[in-house]
């Protein structure tokens, strides 16, 4: 379940101009983790207006990531990636 929420997740981040998955493609390099950036957005600011809206990714800073993660879960629904995916979206389009 968390690793088809993470595939939905990828597929819809990868949509918006400028987001960069960071995450590997292949199936056995990755699991119900999605990382990402976008050069629009300072992550950190991403991170704080996501959280605004009720979505906890965590900041990565650590060599020069400058990404958020979010980790998919048993208690994560479809709809929740949806809307995430539609934040992050207008986030970077009003950016």
């Amino acid at each position: 379940h968390g690793r088809a929420l993470a595939q939905q997740l990828r597929a819809g981040l990868e949509k918006i101009p400028t987001v960069e998955v960071l995450t590997p493609k292949r199936p056995e390099l990755c699991a119900s983790i999605t990382t990402f950036r976008t050069s629009k957005i300072e992550y950190g600011k991403l991170f704080g207006e996501c959280w605004k809206q009720q979505f906890r990714l965590r900041p990565v800073s650590e060599q020069g990531l400058d990404a958020n993660r979010v980790s998919t879960h048993l208690f994560n629904s479809s709809d929740e990636v949806e809307a995430l995916i539609r934040v992050v979206s207008d986030l970077v389009s009003h950016a």
